[in-house]
């Protein structure tokens, strides 16, 4: 919520005590400092102390009779990891403006800073987020979907691990990321196991999320430059797939990416005003094969993960309609 709450445990009379801050807005940055007295009454008592949403912060105490104290609390940290054949050239976590919870719905757990990456792809490459200092599992039980902004080139898994993940199952949710920085809302009942079904998925158990580029989701991807931010988890109802903040002024239908694709790819769309949708796919002779999306989406950017694992190779279309319009694009399945 942008404070650090301190128990203390006064065991002397009430008394005036001076805590000194030492705090960094994003991981990297330089530490900031300030110190503020505060008036401590006896027994056990509640601090709030103001920094804002921040990376991490150290609180300590000294006083003049030699009793000194000291608190180290953080919000975890972003990582990254590769393959054998891939390599990282850049990665950075610093200089990234502070957020407000103003700017998300009500009880939104927020996350300080975000981390850019630039490398070569010859297997995979991720960035992840831990949730803890420790890298422990966090409690999300209440907490519904995230939220991030993301910008960069090509098709990104967005995981999340959990402390009894197997095999590398990640529950996860594939996104187009489109050169530009967008908003992506993604409701947790949207992710799915990457391999089949072998744990439930428990928010109370989520450690990290994590942004994964494989070279199976990018074919003919050599390099990856990709910038996440501004992570947060909604308790509060959220849009489903994913969606772009600004709302586009007409509908309009994507390339899918990667294409030709095997068997996964991505499809998005913009949607201008609140409209009932159907998104479907159709094979060369015209027969409808899978319907992705038929309901009711609000406006603005969505994109669905679209796996042809159960379809042979060859030339498919997918079709967007609604509100009076239909757009059909073509795609190659290429097995």
């Amino acid at each position: 919520d942008g404070n650090v709450h301190l128990l203390i445990d006064n065991k002397s009379t009430a008394k005036q005590i001076t805590f000194n801050t030492a705090y960094r807005v994003a991981q990297g940055d330089d530490q900031l400092t300030e110190s503020k007295t505060y008036d401590v009454p006896s027994g056990e008592s509640e601090l709030i102390i103001n920094t804002g949403i921040v990376a991490d912060a150290n609180v300590y105490m000294d006083q003049a009779n030699g009793f000194k104290d000291e608190v180290y609390v953080s919000g975890g940290a972003y990582t990254y990891m590769t393959g054998p054949k891939s390599t990282v050239n850049n990665f950075n976590t610093a200089g990234y403006p502070q957020e407000s919870v103003s700017n998300y719905p009500d009880g939104s757990l927020v996350l300080a800073g975000g981390a850019s990456i630039n490398g070569s792809l010859g297997d995979w490459t991720s960035v992840v987020r831990s949730l803890s200092a420790d890298g422990n599992a966090y409690d999300l039980s209440s907490y519904n979907g995230v939220r991030f902004d993301a910008s960069g080139t090509g098709t990104v898994q967005v995981i999340l691990n959990m402390t009894d993940t197997q095999n590398y199952n990640y529950y996860a949710y594939r996104i187009n990321l489109a050169g530009e920085s967008k908003t992506y809302e993604i409701d947790f009942d949207q992710f799915k196991e990457l391999y089949g079904s072998q744990t439930k998925f428990d928010a109370a158990k989520i450690e990290d999320i994590g942004f994964i580029f494989t070279s199976d989701d990018n074919p003919g991807l050599t390099s990856i430059n990709m910038e996440v931010k501004d992570i947060a988890f909604l308790s509060s109802s959220v849009t489903g797939i994913s969606s772009e903040t600004s709302t586009p002024s007409s509908f309009s239908l994507e390339q899918n990416y990667p294409n030709p694709f095997n068997p996964s790819t991505v499809i998005g769309f913009n949607v201008p005003i609140q409209s009932q949708i159907t998104l479907t796919i159709y094979n060369i002779i015209g027969q409808k094969v899978a319907t992705l999306i038929s309901g009711q989406l609000n406006a603005g950017y969505h994109s669905v993960n679209f796996n042809a694992a159960n379809l042979s190779s060859g030339i498919y279309f997918y079709r967007l309609e609604g509100n009076n319009i239909s757009i059909t694009k073509k795609m190659i399945l290429t097995k």
